[in-house]
């Protein structure tokens, strides 16, 4: 009898759930038991049992490597999001009764309180709304949102609601807020009078560096000027399919015509072209030789030109198509376009900046970065020269070199997938 009783509380003690030494046990993110190495990983600062082999070591270091990062506190905190994977306890970043952790303020940045708060769940509703606005149609609704560096006014660029043509003339209605570009000054926000818009806002087009007619045009804007839409469409005149919004005669407004542009016809004799993205004047000195020079492409990605303005402050410019290809030694490789010598870009979306004035291009395909033009063998004679140490020094700008692209769609992906899955238990 002693042994029966002896045997059934060993046998329910077996039964019984551990919980602390299951939640202990190693397990790697695909939820598998991870490997004894015999050697360290190079680059991620794991030995013993890892979720990594060298392979997949090495695979990490080159995406960090992609994203030159400076910053030695922001290179760290990248580093440390990309071995992640790595670690051999990663399957628990899947278990959301872990305790909350805090996450360092991202890279060079900067957080007010609208965004910092104590509250251990997100609430949507919770939103500090500055700005509403009805909208006609379901298209051409916006072009770019940015903070002015000086002034720090918020710079909302907004299309003209939609609809071929403008039908109801909203860009040249001075009581309309579509087809403008509006500066909010959002710590006093208050709703513009009729005159104060004038004044403040531009008169623009179908959407902001966006076009989509015969012509596509960059503008310089100033305060109060009007673009010409849909008066005008580039340098010739417009005429809408329909108008139960009216017309505005060519005489009664002072248009301010494209200081760079192109038609459709000059991208491709097959398929045209889409319309206009960008862009940013180079200010960085990875491509010396391109300093000063303002990028844009076209959304279908085959031609990129770079406009200069001659004499400075004059308003006169003149641009050029350049080349652009992918570095060969790109520690992501580039894909390219069936018969073509182009990199598969896919469509061109938009343009960004980082605190260095390097250039980026967020593209369907992934996002690239320019790069010394030696990479792709294109001849800069100001490369070897520029001081690194005085980004402000400003290159002569009769020469030209083009594009160099870097695949960072993996690496960002990467990190920003590894920051997500880190976000999602801290919240």
């Amino acid at each position: 009898m002693g042994r029966l009783l002896l045997t059934l509380v060993l046998l329910c003690w077996l039964l019984l759930p551990l919980p602390d030494l299951y939640d202990s046990f190693p397990l790697c993110m695909d939820e598998s038991a991870p490997v004894a190495l015999k050697t360290p990983l190079f680059f991620c600062p794991y030995n013993g049992s890892v979720c990594c082999d060298s392979a997949q070591d090495q695979r990490l270091q080159k995406r960090f490597q992609s994203m030159n990062i400076s910053d030695s506190a922001c290179a760290s905190l990248v580093k440390s999001i990309l071995c992640a994977t790595c670690d051999k306890f990663s399957g628990d970043l899947f278990k959301n009764e872990l305790g909350y952790r805090t996450v360092p303020v991202l890279c060079n940045s900067t957080a007010s309180d609208d965004y910092c708060s104590e509250a251990a769940m997100a609430n949507p509703t919770e939103v500090r709304r500055i700005f509403t606005m009805g909208l006609p149609f379901t298209a051409h609704h916006g072009g770019q949102i940015l903070f002015g560096p000086n002034d720090g006014y918020l710079y909302f660029m907004m299309g003209d609601g939609g609809g071929t043509g403008d039908p109801y003339n909203f860009a040249q209605n001075k009581k309309s807020l579509l087809g403008k570009i509006m500066r909010l000054d959002i710590d006093n926000f208050t709703m513009y009078t009729e005159a104060q818009l004038a004044m403040t806002m531009g008169l623009i087009h179908h959407e902001p560096l966006k076009k989509k007619d015969s012509y596509e045009s960059v503008d310089l804007i100033s305060r109060g000027g009007n673009y010409g839409w849909r008066v005008y469409d580039g340098f010739k005149l417009y005429y809408p399919p329909e108008s139960p919004g009216g017309n505005t005669s060519a005489s009664s407004i002072s248009t301010i015509f494209p200081v760079m542009g192109y038609y459709h016809s000059a991208v491709n004799g097959n398929d045209g072209s889409a319309s206009v993205t960008g862009g940013y004047f180079y200010r960085g000195t990875t491509d010396p030789c391109m300093y000063g020079r303002y990028l844009y492409a076209d959304l279908y990605a085959q031609i990129m030109w770079a406009g200069i303005e001659s004499p400075d402050t004059s308003g006169n410019f003149t641009s050029h198509q350049i080349p652009f290809s992918c570095a060969p030694d790109s520690p992501i490789k580039c894909n390219y376009a069936a018969g073509s010598a182009l990199p598969a870009l896919g469509n061109i979306l938009s343009f960004g900046e980082d605190n260095r004035k390097d250039i980026f291009f967020l593209t369907s395909n992934g996002v690239y970065r320019v790069a010394h033009p030696s990479r792709c063998n294109y001849t800069c004679s100001l490369e070897n020269v520029t001081a690194a140490a005085n980004p402000a020094s400003t290159p002569s700008l009769s020469q030209s070199s083009g594009i160099l692209l870097t695949s960072q769609h993996d690496g960002l992906v990467l990190l920003f997938s590894s920051f997500f899955i880190l976000m999602y238990f801290i919240l």
